[in-house]
């Protein structure tokens, strides 16, 4: 049948979880301002070393890295990170700033904001620099929560003041810190640091706001904070465990992976730390960490047996909290909401046979990397079967620019699976129990791995078992009416309904040899062939419930 040599079905199988776009994690990724595509020709600010060594300009305050007693320097950095690298700006005004999640703002909720730090060199390019703190950097006219503006500086960490300063409620939409820097020339920049942040740099040019951590790192920007603070609080973040899954017959070790800080006026002496599976108080642990906690994050990695904690196949829940410091000295907390972090992951004995690796490539047609990543993709697709493609369009990118093959199903996707970047590749994402949204056990661009796809792929899929084989097959096509009948089948292991409640199947139709507009490197092609794209979603955009089928026990004679 003629339809079949563009038409391709795939199938998906995830838990029978709600998934919402406004959930809490999704919307804690997404930020508000209208990011669009960078462009290849763009060259607006120049990465070199900063060259930072104290000032001796008169009349130039140096900001030192001490704290008042009533004080803290809040921000994606810390006053101890280097300021590694620097932009230089172009000449006139240049708006700069990063995202603050929310969540951990609200620990201060009471307190003020009296004004920002950020990190200059070669200041005496920079005129001027007003310090700012909003909800929406992107709103027209532009709304500051407070702001104040300074013209005078040195090199390394500055402070602004407001001229107001700003009570935080707790109650904060979103939250970015920023600076309008206005240079004399091109010679001035602003400091970056190596440290890894979700919109922990981002810029407007045009009118436009783009994400540049990518390709610059982080800003060295914070917020000053005072009021009433505790001498010891501690933060615990960015926990996670080496995988989702363990299966009984292998090794059985479990590694977690937690960050840890001070947050108070005090370095911490030492921390205790206590792991809980599954709210059992008999299924714990505890962890001493005999070093001094400061404001710059520390990590540890730890393997714990689970085979001596009793836990059956299905799904457990591991949670770590911090009790106190190791020589029962009494924390005094100003928030314990950030005190305990939690994993969820699964023991299962036998998995079943994968038929295809699905990858879904969330694209647009003036991404300028698509291209790339298409002829990657094919070139692997050439030397191996197993692989299903599914290329989602979306606008996500705004109006300007449109997608001729984007499906509104496309931001709901990206919304809830947490993503930032443009395009990103996804590898048998799945929904694992205890999560708000779909955990993907890893994302990344296909250009910047290219000589290591097959392996990244083959990884990937290591990480992620399947419960479930399921076969596809269009069992007729009526040529009148345009129907396609499909049938989907499949079998599940012993494991899936102790692991998940049920599954849903998600059916996918893409369509190859579509001829359209395609930004490349360097030019716009209006013939671009565009393959393997998502045209229908033949079910709920996040799968219809399975309905399972007991199998009719074999018949047998006594004799």
């Amino acid at each position: 049948m003629k339809i079949f040599k563009s038409l391709m079905v795939v199938a998906a199988l995830s838990a029978a979880t709600t998934v919402s776009a406004q959930s809490s994690i999704a919307n804690s990724r997404k930020a508000q301002i209208q990011l669009v595509p960078s462009m290849a020709s763009q060259q607006l600010f120049t990465k070199q070393e900063a060259q930072l060594s104290p000032s001796t300009t008169s009349g130039k305050k140096s900001i030192s890295s001490v704290h008042k007693a009533s004080q803290l320097h809040v921000g994606n950095v810390t006053d101890a990170t280097p300021l590694a690298y620097s932009l230089a700006l172009g000449a006139g005004s240049t708006r700069v700033c990063a995202q603050y999640p929310v969540d951990l703002l609200k620990k201060y909720a009471g307190c003020k904001i009296t004004g920002v730090r950020i990190g200059l060199a070669n200041t005496t390019s920079i005129a001027s620099v007003e310090g700012w703190i909003s909800e929406d950097p992107s709103a027209t006219p532009v709304v500051n929560l407070a702001a104040g503006q300074s013209s005078t500086f040195e090199e390394g960490w500055n402070e602004i003041s407001f001229s107001k300063p700003y009570t935080i409620t707790g109650n904060e939409a979103d939250f970015y810190m920023g600076a309008t820097v206005d240079m004399a020339d091109n010679q001035g920049s602003i400091c970056t640091t190596d440290v890894s942040s979700v919109y922990g740099f981002l810029y407007e040019s045009n009118g436009y706001w783009y994400d540049g951590t990518s390709g610059y790192g982080t800003l060295a920007i914070q917020i000053v904070v005072e009021g009433n603070l505790p001498d010891y609080d501690v933060t615990l973040s960015n926990f996670s465990t080496d995988g989702r899954y363990y299966k009984t017959s292998e090794n059985d070790s479990l590694y977690f992976y937690v960050e840890f800080s001070s947050s108070g006026i005090k370095d911490i002496p030492s921390l205790l730390l206590q792991g809980v599976f599954d709210g059992d108080a008999t299924k714990s642990f505890q962890l001493a960490i005999n070093e001094t906690i400061t404001g710059q994050s520390s990590a540890l990695k730890q393997g714990i047996k689970l085979s001596e904690f009793g836990l059956e196949t299905g799904q457990h829940s591991l949670v770590l909290r911090a009790l106190g410091t190791a020589d029962g000295t009494a924390m005094s907390e100003g928030s314990t909401d950030d005190d305990a972090v939690a994993s969820a992951f699964a023991i299962y004995s036998n998995g079943a046979t994968r038929n295809k690796i699905l990858m879904e490539v969330f694209c647009n047609q003036y991404s300028q990397t698509d291209s790339l990543e298409t002829e990657i993709l094919e070139r692997m697709m050439s030397t191996r079967s197993d692989i299903a493609p599914v290329f989602i369009h979306g606008d996500f990118f705004g109006e300007e620019f449109a997608d001729q093959n984007a499906l509104p199903v496309a931001i709901n996707y990206a919304m809830s699976y947490g993503l930032n970047m443009v395009p990103t590749m996804l590898v048998n994402r799945f929904m694992m129990p205890g999560y708000e949204t779909i955990d993907l056990p890893l994302t990344f661009n296909l250009v910047g791995y290219s000589g290591y796809v097959n392996e990244i792929v083959n990884y990937i899929n290591s990480l992620s078992p399947a419960f479930c084989s399921l076969t596809v097959k269009p069992t007729s096509y009526d040529e009148k009416s345009g129907k396609i009948t499909i049938e989907v089948s499949g079998t599940r292991t012993g494991d899936f309904n102790k692991i998940f409640q049920n599954g849903a199947v998600t059916l996918y139709l893409t369509e190859d040899n579509l001829l359209g507009p395609q930004d490349c490197p360097y030019a716009m092609h209006d013939d671009y062939v565009h393959n393997h794209v998502l045209r229908y979603v033949a079910t709920a955009d996040f799968g219809d419930e399975i309905t399972w089928r007991m199998k009719t026990p074999p018949s047998t004679t006594s004799t």
